[in-house]
């Protein structure tokens, strides 16, 4: 038996009322797969879909336990869950099961009642794991939702209470279920309403004999959702269904990639804060600089780009860090100091999108190259034209060919990464901080931007003898100092990679070989 939790629903000072949340999250989510897989690890304030209705549900309506239903055979969805349970305790249970024969609700329900130990509930908040609800919103609404709860529970001929939307902001209107309400009274429900007045959020509380009722109705459903439970309560148990109208909160389920771009460029316009923004921003791996500087200025952008316009997309900016290299090179070319205001500019831009993609769960492989190809183009072509203007020649040129050649490098390292099995994962372990260590675009644009500020203050660079047999000192400008160190780093960093490509080249050999006797 579940234990009474010291936060039950209090009914007339007497007895507390066991509440159990359920989180439908069994389906198999194929519309949205590119993006994520399942759909309900999408992501909103940082946390996934998932993990946002755990803890609204115990939040806000301080449920004794969550249930968490899932297909086991989501590799990603069952390690989050594992996770999950880390950090919530006894106060999760995950279910597992294999659900490709039935939608999520169907599914859900189903395996709820194969653990007949966990039937045993008051009250039983079933929520759509593939729909977001602004939970911080509903808090300040507490309250009147726990008066709601307290009315539904004593009257007995009321089952089932539904969260509608009367003012909805950001979800689409068109694949949500419909609901019609006329005398304090939900009249009708379902997708394809013509006359409804408002939107079910995906949020239900039912008592014990609906769920006993739907036990046995499954087999006898293909399709299954809300509108089912609705109209079984209405016309077979001869009850009502009763509603609280959360009047504008930001909520919206996802159904197809549609909806998901709809709600979340909704929630952007009302809801994105800028330290979620800061957040968010600060997640991806970058150097140094960007991860202590660049990647605050980067939020502000962000934050500012989508308010203005909630729609702007990752590829986008990175599309426009692209066009605007060759400008930006030019310019360069023939005021250096200026030029590299504006490479650090779009140094900067490319946290911007890489914070909308994961803002808005868009991260893909286009994206990648987009955002790679903008890269390699400034990083190459902004600093030779700065090198070439102070008549840097030769050291232009090999920067130029160890450039190409670090890209090149880089390429087969990591296809050869790619077919050795757990290698990736390893170094990814190895390097569990943030901050990407070496000459990072961040790194390269603060070398050169300082070093055209000294340039153009007049300062000259003194070094002193560096060996015993050498002993003159050295006197070179600023910029012609960075140039020569740009030529060692990149000539050390191919050196380093040629000497492993053939580790890897083995390894991989040796990975060939070894999955080859296993089949034999």
């Amino acid at each position: 038996m579940l234990a009474q939790g010291k936060n039950s629903l209090q009914i007339r000072g007497c007895y507390r009322v066991k509440k159990i949340g359920i989180i439908l999250a069994g389906g198999k989510g194929k519309r949205i797969a590119n993006f994520a897989n399942p759909k309900v690890m999408l992501r909103v304030k940082n946390k996934t879909l998932v993990e946002n209705h755990i803890q609204g549900l115990l939040e806000v309506f301080n449920v004794d336990v969550v249930i968490l239903v899932i297909n086991s055979e989501k590799k990603e969805l069952t390690d989050h869950a594992r996770s999950l349970k880390t950090k919530y305790g006894e106060k999760l249970i995950i279910v597992e099961g294999i659900g490709f024969k039935k939608n999520a609700t169907k599914y859900g329900i189903d395996l709820i009642h194969a653990y007949k130990n966990l039937n045993n509930g008051d009250l039983y908040f079933y929520v759509m794991g593939d729909h977001f609800i602004d939970y911080d919103d509903l808090k300040p609404l507490k309250n009147e939702i726990n008066e709601k709860i307290n009315e539904f529970y004593s009257n007995v001929h009321e089952k089932m209470l539904i969260f509608i939307d009367t003012a909805p902001k950001c979800a689409k209107e068109a694949s949500q279920s419909k609901v019609l309400i006329r005398n304090d009274e939900i009249m009708d429900h379902g997708k394809e309403l013509e006359n409804w007045n408002a939107l079910e959020t995906g949020l239900i509380i039912i008592k014990p004999e609906v769920l006993s009722k739907l036990e046995a109705k499954l087999d006898e459903l293909r399709d299954f959702d809300t509108t089912n439970i609705v109209n079984m309560v209405k016309k077979e148990l001869n009850d009502a269904v009763t509603f609280f109208d959360i009047k504008g909160t930001c909520w919206f389920g996802v159904n197809t990639f549609d909806d998901w771009m709809d709600g979340i460029n909704n929630y952007v316009k009302y809801r994105l804060t800028l330290k979620e923004t800061i957040t968010i921003c600060k997640a991806g791996k970058a150097g140094i600089f960007a991860h202590l500087l660049y990647k605050y200025i980067a939020a502000i952008i962000t934050f500012i780009i989508l308010k203005l316009n909630p729609r702007t997309r990752a590829e986008s900016v990175s599309i426009a860090t692209y066009v605007m290299a060759i400008p930006a090179t030019i310019i360069a070319f023939f005021y250096p100091l200026l030029g590299a205001i504006i490479y650090l500019f779009l140094e900067i831009l490319d946290s911007v999108d890489g914070t909308i993609a994961r803002l808005k769960n868009t991260c893909n492989i286009g994206g990648g190259l987009l955002d790679s190809g903008a890269g390699v183009l400034r990083h190459t072509l902004i600093p030779l034209a700065i090198f070439i203007h102070y008549k840097l020649y030769i050291l232009a040129l090999a920067i130029a060919l160890l450039q190409a050649m670090k890209y090149r490098l880089r390429w087969h390292m990591a296809e050869a990464g790619a077919h050795i099995r757990g290698f990736v994962a390893r170094m990814l372990e190895k390097r569990k901080t943030k901050i990407i260590f070496g000459l990072t675009g961040d790194v390269i644009v603060t070398l050169i931007l300082g070093a055209l500020v000294l340039e153009y203050f007049g300062i000259i660079v003194t070094i002193p003898p560096l060996l015993p047999f050498y002993w003159k000192t050295i006197s070179m400008s600023p910029i012609q100092l960075t140039a020569y160190f740009f030529a060692a780093i990149y000539a050390i960093m191919g050196f380093l990679d040629v000497i492993r490509l053939p580790k890897a080249a083995l390894r991989i050999y040796r990975e060939n070989i070894r999955r080859v006797r296993k089949n034999i």
